[in-house]
């Protein structure tokens, strides 16, 4: 599961450019089978599709079987993948958990380990997490990368876990019977977070963005900003589907919903009403059982393969009136500057060696004064031209920061002063 960007980020672009692409998703992987799971590691996209794991080097734009050393058939189907930065794991159907070995194999090298089926995979800090649903164990822990699983029980009411979630210092799990559960020290015990839950229903996904949770469960949405103490339904505009999955880029978070009548749904930063976005998919109401927001593109796992749309034509991008081509590389200030919590920043990008209308890859990132990357504003190919960034530091503590603009050809830093 992808860690969640706190800030939210409004793009408003200026150049003279004619025409647009028409909104809307196209197909990816092209192999029409139902995805089971979505992850990114090390610049790649990982899909589980039918009984076969497929990767993408290159954003979606083609894909090769990447399932060398899986169980083939529905005993050892990968439910679930996790990275931590360095390894990718893949948590599978009656066969357990699976480790990728230099970037080409997948090896269960472990000497005890989950005995059955694992729905969910995530990592925290130096520790592994699978969720079972053997309706004994629950939850085992890795802290040495995979190799020794122990269970990590202690306090769960459920032993059927089918989602885990990490927010701060905090590991959720979502259970088939009996709600959410919190653990604030690794594992080592849990205590039931549920209240404005309804009982008994299923818990089919957690989702974090900053300090907010969200959680489907049953045919309804829920969230919650005080760690899990208490939910209150959330479902405006997504009424009545069984949300299974989860993405968040800059101020937006998308939720998948399952079944024949699901979809993707978008909710901006503040709004109280989620949005469909479905145009372009092969039915009106998609299946979605996996999302995940890798710049340039939002990808979608549906019954019918992976699918993929622009962040552009979802984050706010908007075309204006030609204001003339920049001449010179410039960022400005932020206004306003001291600011709390909402700031603005524009910058401006020439033709260059690649000529009017190429694209180039862009990112303006956040930084703390220890050089630590804490929000990520900007991060795709744009074309020539100027453009204004919003932030919402809702999300962040008082202090100076800094805000670095990187291009091929261009780097600029620049300070900003969040007084809350």
């Amino acid at each position: 599961m992808r860690q969640f960007i706190i800030c939210g980020v409004i793009l408003v672009l200026t150049f003279g450019m004619s025409g647009m692409t028409q909104a809307q998703w196209e197909s990816s992987s092209g192999t029409f089978q139902t995805v089971n799971a979505l992850a990114t590691h090390n610049g790649n996209i990982y899909s589980s599709e039918g009984a076969q794991v497929y990767r993408t080097t290159d954003q979606g734009n083609s894909w090769t079987q990447f399932g060398t050393g899986l169980p083939f058939g529905t005993p050892g189907l990968v439910n679930a993948f996790a990275s931590n930065g360095v390894d990718l794991f893949a948590g599978t159907l009656q066969r357990g958990v699976y480790q990728l070995m230099n970037d080409s194999v997948w090896v269960k090298n472990y000497t005890s380990g989950p005995p059955t089926s694992v729905f969910a995979l995530v990592s925290k800090g130096n520790n592994l997490f699978a969720a079972t649903n053997n309706g004994v164990v629950g939850v085992y822990r890795s802290t040495d990368n995979g190799f020794v699983w122990t269970p990590a029980n202690t306090g769960l009411t459920s032993g059927f876990i089918t989602e885990l979630a990490v927010s701060g210092s905090n590991l959720f799990a979502g259970a088939s019977d009996s709600g959410v559960f919190r653990s604030s020290d690794d594992g080592n015990s849990w205590t039931r977070t549920s209240n404005g839950l309804p009982p008994g229903e299923n818990v089919w996904e957690l989702g974090v963005q900053g300090t907010t949770l969200f959680a489907g469960v049953g045919l309804e949405l829920y969230t919650s900003n005080d760690n899990g103490a208490n939910w209150t339904p959330f479902s405006n505009g997504i009424d009545g589907f069984p949300v299974k999955a989860f993405a968040t880029y800059g101020a937006y978070v998308f939720a998948g919903s399952g079944g024949f009548n699901g979809g993707v749904f978008s909710l901006e930063g503040g709004a109280t009403t989620w949005t469909p976005i479905n145009t372009g998919f092969p039915s009106a109401q998609p299946g979605v059982e996996a999302l995940v927001a890798d710049a340039p593109y939002l990808f979608a796992g549906i019954e019918l393969g992976v699918w993929r749309r622009p962040l552009s034509q979802i984050t706010s991008v908007e075309q204006t009136d030609d204001v003339g081509v920049p001449g010179q590389f410039s960022l400005g200030q932020n206004y306003p500057n001291p600011f709390n919590p909402v700031t603005h920043f524009e910058f401006r990008l020439p033709a260059g060696q690649a000529g009017i209308g190429e694209f180039g890859m862009v990112t303006l990132t956040i930084h703390d004064l220890l050089g630590r990357e804490v929000a990520t504003l900007v991060n795709e190919e744009m074309a020539v031209g100027s453009y204004k960034v919003t932030l919402n530091a809702a999300g962040l503590s008082s202090g100076v920061y800094l805000y670095r603009l990187t291009t091929e050809n261009f780097t600029a830093t620049r300070k900003l002063l969040l007084m809350k």
